[in-house]
């Protein structure tokens, strides 16, 4: 008996059904097939008529022959599908109709006209109607369609059964009864044993054979390999021991990075919480710088340059420190958006600008949100770095301005930064992220200002955010571009 659940069924099922959309697609070309020759008679019909039986019509009508004409048009009835004829003639207005009278829309009407020739001049004796019931030739087909459709069908079931009851025999059943020793079969025990099968007709081995060939083979190197893995499961007990002890100490030194992480949290609150204050007491000493200046009390203004130099040190302690709890915090590469992050910068930065004189300016030229895979702590330091690098590029005699712009470049996006100062000379652009390579000015009362290692530094840390540091040639002013990938 058919199951659903087993693969004779389906098998058969599959046949059956490719078998009858076969069957309905011969069916229906048949059809299709034999309708267009139908069409073709009816039209072959209309033209034996027109042109050989209308003659003798015509002439029983010139001669009157009313017995003629009457027999001529019944015997045009025994044409197939022709249904009803009629003929009128213009002489004498007599109307002759035979036939059935169809009243449906599955209809072909044929006019003729009948003339007659006397004399070489043309008479026009009537008109001869011809009517087709197309619906007749629908009919006939749909009959032999039903029974070359039923035929197909009877003979696709009863190929099926006889395909179920062979695929049973020499292909399901040996399947069956493979597939039951295989659940049987456990590890460490005897290999798999499956009984001869049953042959039918075909004697000689085939896949089935080759199958449980196949099966017995990996029974055994599965139990070799079963033996093996128990050998190795033993040594990874005695690895899984020291391994526990490695685990612990990751766990311990995880602990110590959260402790660190904590701190410098803290410490970064306690930077943001004294910034305020201490930019407002820095604000505080200007005023009272210039009101000295006014009274030329010159050790007064000694005294305040001297607490705006102590000022100056703390913000820079203060910014230290938020990079330096970042660094301790071994911050990996993160998705931010960089216009906040260039905006948060910017309002850390502009009081103290704008308490110099220095015009500093955040341009965005980006409608929707940018995001790029950056380290934090490095790249706010590159900000910081390239920040200082501007200010003190500038002569304090003209006009300063530091102005940060974000822009897109297809999948890239570009920060510059720029200053008004003077422009870096051609020659030593290509030295200019050399190591110990500066061009700032050593004075006989300074110290030297800067080691020449900052812009080294900073493209190294944008290198490895898989973006780069360069030097705008191009700009009219002193320009550092940093490139980094939109995420």
């Amino acid at each position: 008996m058919l199951k659903k659940d087993k693969l004779s069924y389906k098998l058969v099922f599959i046949i059956v059904i490719v078998n009858a959309i076969a069957s309905i697609l011969v069916t229906f070309t048949t059809l299709f097939l034999d309708y267009t020759d139908e069409l073709k008679r009816v039209e072959e019909t209309i033209h034996l008529i027109e042109y050989k039986n209308s003659e003798s019509l015509a002439l029983a009508t010139w001669n009157l022959d009313k017995e003629q004409i009457e027999i001529q048009l019944k015997g045009f009835l025994h044409y197939r599908y022709l249904s009803n004829v009629k003929y009128v003639t213009y002489g004498e207005n007599s109307i002759f109709q035979f036939g059935d009278n169809v009243k449906n829309t599955f209809v072909k009407e044929h006019s003729i006209p009948i003339n007659y020739y006397q004399s070489q001049a043309l008479q026009e004796l009537g008109k001869l109607t011809l009517v087709f019931d197309i619906r007749a030739v629908w009919i006939d087909l749909i009959k032999k369609m039903l029974l070359v459709f039923g035929s197909q069908i009877l003979k696709t079931i009863l190929v099926s059964f006889v395909l179920y009851y062979i695929l049973q025999r020499i292909l399901i059943g040996p399947i069956e009864r493979i597939a039951s020793r295989v659940k049987e079969f456990k590890l460490g025990k005897e290999e798999i044993e499956i009984p001869d099968r049953e042959r039918f007709i075909y004697k000689r081995a085939d896949e089935l054979d080759s199958l449980i060939l196949n099966i017995h083979e990996l029974s055994f190197e599965l139990n070799q390999k079963h033996r093996t893995l128990t050998q190795m499961n033993a040594e990874l007990d005695n690895l899984a021991h020291q391994r526990a002890a490695i685990i612990l100490k990751q766990q311990k030194d995880l602990e110590n990075e959260r402790r660190m992480a904590s701190l410098g949290r803290v410490a970064g609150r306690i930077s943001h919480e004294i910034n305020s204050p201490l930019t407002a007491a820095m604000m505080q000493v200007e005023l009272l710088k210039e009101e000295a200046e006014s009274e030329n009390d010159t050790a007064k203004v000694r005294a305040l340059n001297k607490l705006d130099e102590i000022l100056e040190n703390i913000k820079n302690i203060l910014l230290s420190i938020k990079a330096f709890y970042r660094d301790s915090n071994k911050e990996q590469i993160q998705r931010v958006n960089l216009y906040d992050i260039l905006s948060d910068f910017f309002k850390d930065m502009s009081d103290d600008f704008k308490k110099k004189g220095i015009d500093f300016k955040l341009h965005n030229y980006i409608t929707d949100d940018v995001f790029a895979k950056i380290n934090m702590a490095q790249f706010l330091h590159v900000l910081s770095e390239l920040i200082k690098n501007a200010q003190e590029n500038m002569n304090t005699q003209g006009e300063m301005g530091i102005y940060v712009s974000l822009r897109k470049d297809g999948f890239r996006a570009i920060i510059s930064v720029e200053n008004t100062g003077e422009r870096i000379p051609q020659n030593l652009h290509s030295k200019i992220f050399d190591p110990y390579f500066t061009t700032k000015k050593v004075s006989s009362d300074e110290e030297i200002r800067g080691g020449g290692l900052g812009l080294t530094i900073c493209k190294k840390f944008i290198e490895e955010m898989n973006g780069s540091l360069e030097l705008d040639p191009t700009s009219d002013h002193t320009t550092f571009k940093i490139i980094l990938h939109i995420a």
